[in-house]
């Protein structure tokens, strides 16, 4: 190297001084050039000889690498059977938990379906006391309590059991059931907006005196949420009470006019009787009339008219409560404890049909003053003999007779020897029960 930069100097100061002579002194080049081709020469053995020696190198690198992986087998073989195990085990553990978690999602949703039902059943019993509220004017009078998964019956407050309650609370009960079962799982605004067919069967009985404005009040209110929901719902309410029949027709008729008064289309309804095993027009206006109640009355106490031995409780009942306010401005309670009203009779009658009107308040009682449309059947009517109520009726017109005869006999001056029965009826009290 030295040597070649010696040469290539003495060229560069020969090119910038071409034509000055130029002294150098011998380099020995024709050894120098023999030695370098010596050195090439034993370089080119060299690499001659690393390329013969790398010839086979592919068979073995091939050899090597089959003896690295069979070091690598028997160096790992038994992790990897460890490993396989372990993987079964995994896919064996992700079937069962795959199992486990569908099981779970089936559970969760069973209880989902629980709570929701068991949200339902709140909703429900909610629903119910509510109707009962309402019935009975009071939050505390007659609920149900879900306590501990068990259903109460709390009467202001106090647990009662299902047997001791009356029948008039039960059906109040059944009642409320009967309009939050329809009403379920629908929300505000579509509870009473789809088509229904509603039948109530004898919704009051003759047990539900104490209770029978709250029932009508609450029938009348769900009634009227129906029919003004859909005009297409219609309703049959069945009943064996002449007495509900003449409130049901006054709350119907009600609701029929503020239907009218909603929609356009026309509401009507239609009061039918079964009678010898056919549906027929019921005639309600002529049994609503006080002159034709005291007929009946008349006509029954004379054994005429043994049909109306259903209805007679019904009527004895309306014309006592009608005479009473028409006359007296008083009710057949108040009737049977004036001195005033019962001293204008004969004395000797006076205990006679003050008893007579004891019993019937203590089995009827009601109290709807100027409301003839509104009474209560007398109950142990029931329970009595047909001849005890013939002589009821006779006593009950014996009654108004003794108090107001011209009353008594305009009101029955289409019936033929009125004045002259009503007394042979006196003389029969007289001779068979004042002396008792």
């Amino acid at each position: 190297m030295k040597l070649l930069y010696l040469i290539n100097k003495y060229i560069d100061t020969k090119f910038n001084s071409i034509y000055n002579p130029l002294c150098v002194e011998n380099f020995n080049i024709i050894s120098k050039y023999n030695s370098l081709v010596e050195v090439i020469e034993k370089l080119k053995k060299n690499i001659e000889g690393f390329n013969e020696s790398i010839t086979n190198i592919d068979s073995k690198v091939s050899e090597l690498n089959k003896l690295n992986n069979d070091i690598t087998y028997y160096d790992i073989i038994e992790n990897f059977n460890k490993y396989k195990e372990q993987l079964s085990f995994k896919e064996e553990e992700e079937k069962k938990y795959n199992e486990l978690f569908s099981e779970l999602t089936k559970y969760n949703e069973q209880q989902k379906f629980l709570e929701n039902k068991k949200r339902n059943i709140k909703i429900a019993i909610d629903s119910i006391n509510k109707g009962l509220a309402y019935i009975f004017y009071s939050n505390n009078r007659l609920y149900i309590e879900n306590t501990n998964e068990k259903y109460y019956i709390k009467s202001n407050g106090n647990s009662v059991k299902p047997g001791n309650i009356s029948v008039g609370e039960r059906n109040a009960i059944a009642l409320c059931y009967f309009f939050t079962e329809i009403l379920k799982n629908k929300n505000e605004n579509e509870m009473y907006n789809q088509e229904r067919l509603l039948v109530i069967d004898d919704p009051i009985s003759s047990f539900d005196i104490e209770n029978r404005i709250g029932i009508l009040s609450y029938i009348k209110f769900q009634l009227n949420n129906f029919l003004n929901g859909h005009t297409e719902t219609k309703s049959i309410i069945l009943t064996h009470d002449i007495q509900t029949l003449y409130d049901l027709e006054k709350l119907v008729s009600e609701i029929i006019n503020s239907c009218n008064q909603n929609h356009s289309e026309k509401f009507n309804f239609s009061i039918l009787r079964l009678s010898n095993n056919k549906l027929d027009t019921f005639p309600l206006k002529k049994y609503q009339e006080y002159t034709t109640l005291m007929e009946n009355i008349f006509d029954y106490g004379k054994g005429e008219k043994p049909e109306y031995e259903i209805v007679i409780g019904n009527s004895i009942r309306r014309v006592l409560e009608a005479f009473g306010t028409f006359i007296y401005k008083k009710g057949i309670d108040e009737i049977s404890t004036s001195k005033e009203v019962l001293s204008t009779i004969p004395e000797k009658y006076r205990n006679y049909f003050e008893n007579l009107l004891y019993r019937l308040v203590l089995h009827g009682g009601s109290h709807y003053e100027e409301h003839v449309k509104s009474l209560n059947n007398l109950t142990f009517f029931d329970y009595i003999s047909n001849e005890d109520k013939i002589r009821t009726a006779k006593d009950i017109l014996c009654f108004i007779f003794l108090l107001n005869d011209l009353h008594l006999l305009k009101h029955l001056s289409q019936k033929k020897d009125v004045e002259s029965t009503i007394n042979s009826w006196l003389k029969d009290i007289d001779s068979n029960f004042l002396n008792l």
